[in-house]
């Protein structure tokens, strides 16, 4: 007869086997399915309580969730708003920026920033808020500068060739169908300039176009503070003649008055009371207006006894009038001019059709200008990589040391001290010198100023 217990153990192995065949299609397996499963995550779940309950004594010594008391002049930024805080103890003082908070630390370049919690700030007194608006959230940190070229375009408006844009580019491409040798006629409010070589030559009157084969209604239109940002040569004007028409005694010629012109050898010659001054084709056609008569034959000799100093013509003018008619543009277009340097032969002037605009100006996301403070006329658009920017000093010349520091970023322009060099992280950065005339097209903020910032800081009363 079997016994009791007997009876229960049959029993389990007959349903150990049933199970295992089941489950695992040997009913000979020695051990209970399930068993290692369950007694990994009875072993997991110990652990995991384990660590649990060591990072709530952690927290409960440490008291981690709270304010965390920080040292004197550090940054705080509450993670979820965004709000830049001055900590000074035991009071966080609100800063409209991230800039005017290392501003008002003298090492805010490398004052300690943390970021926290709103809810670890509840119970933090505060104090006033202070800091200059209208300067960048952050400024650019000091390897994220960037340098030339820069590049100045006039561009038609969303294709309206009536209105024209003017268009900011750091960190330009460098110049493609460049204008170099031909010349561009533009005119901008209504006062047109020949663009060649680079240069600008104002026409103060467009009556004197035809006189070397140009037509007003061929300029092509641009933006007036584009121009600024272009070197200016001498007016394109009827060259001034020392004498007028007067009489001029000459050996073996009675009849000779200033103005006449001779030439002697391959060198044509505008007499003047002075002697005979040296003229090109140009200086010909505009002092006769066009028609340009036959060169009396001179001798040598009388040239040499009667020569000037001066020409007859500024030399920055072209020689050839043919250069002054091979305009690639008329009527509507695209110039632009990029700046690989301060020095002012390092500007290269280029021109495109209005559908073939440079992609820094029809793919960039330009920002737009609105500065009634200027007192000179600014870019339209300015754009720089994002979240970068550029440390400048604008000078007259390229070889000048001094001129007014300024930082390029969010579209414009702040002046920037020595004295805030250092705490907005710059203090080892050399100002990129760019010419003047560009940095003004850039509109201007507010100066970032340290004694600014601190002026508008008040202290509460139990700190003082």
């Amino acid at each position: 007869m079997r016994t009791k217990r007997e009876q229960v153990q049959a029993h389990r192995f007959v349903i150990r086997r049933i199970v295992s065949g089941m489950i695992q299609g040997n009913p000979e397996a020695m051990e209970f399915p399930m068993r290692r499963t369950a007694g990994s995550m009875i072993g997991g779940l110990a652990i995991a309580l384990l660590v649990f309950a060591g990072f709530w004594v952690v927290g409960a010594l440490f008291n981690l969730g709270d304010w965390q008391e920080q040292d004197e002049g550090t940054i705080v930024v509450d993670e979820e708003t965004g709000a830049t805080y001055v900590y000074l103890k035991p009071a966080l003082y609100p800063v409209e920026n991230l800039t005017s908070a290392r501003l008002f630390l003298e090492d805010g370049g490398e004052a300690p920033l943390v970021h926290v919690s709103t809810s670890d700030l509840h119970d933090v007194p505060r104090g006033d808020r202070f800091g200059i608006a209208g300067v960048p959230v952050a400024p650019p940190a000091a390897d994220e500068l960037v340098r030339l070229p820069w590049q100045v375009c006039s561009a038609p408006k969303d294709g309206n060739d009536k209105k024209q844009e003017s268009h900011v580019t750091l960190e330009a491409p460098k110049a493609k169908d460049r204008l170099g040798g031909k010349g561009q006629l533009v005119v901008a409010d209504e006062e047109y300039s020949l663009i060649w070589n680079d240069l600008r030559f104002p026409v103060p009157d467009p009556k004197v176009l035809p006189s070397v084969g140009l037509q007003a209604q061929d300029a092509v239109t641009v933006n007036n503070a584009f121009l600024q940002g272009i070197r200016v040569g001498p007016d394109l004007k009827v060259p001034e003649i020392p004498g007028g028409d007067d009489e001029h005694e000459l050996p073996g010629n009675d009849d000779a008055r200033n103005g006449d012109i001779f030439k002697s050898g391959k060198v044509t010659y505008v007499l003047t009371a002075e002697g005979f001054a040296e003229a090109t084709e140009v200086g010909v056609l505009l002092l006769k207006k066009g028609n340009a008569p036959i060169p009396t034959d001179i001798d040598s000799d009388v040239v040499e006894d009667n020569h000037s100093d001066e020409p007859a013509q500024p030399e920055a003018w072209p020689d050839d009038a043919n250069v002054m008619r091979d305009s690639p543009l008329t009527g509507k277009g695209v110039v632009c001019a990029v700046y690989d340097s301060a020095d002012d032969d390092d500007v290269a002037v280029a021109t495109y059709p209005a559908d073939k605009a440079p992609e820094a100006i029809t793919k960039a996301p330009s920002t737009t200008t609105d500065n009634d403070e200027d007192e000179t006329s600014t870019a339209d658009h300015v754009w720089t990589p994002g979240g970068r920017g550029a440390l400048v000093r604008a000078v007259g010349t390229a070889d000048a040391t001094d001129g007014t520091v300024y930082l390029i970023a969010d579209s414009k322009r702040f002046a920037v001290p020595e004295a805030a060099l250092e705490p907005l992280g710059y203090g080892e950065v050399t100002p990129t010198p760019v010419p003047r005339s560009l940095v003004t097209l850039v509109p201007e903020g507010p100066s970032l100023d340290p004694e600014k910032v601190r002026e508008g800081f008040t202290e509460l009363p139990e700190n003082k």
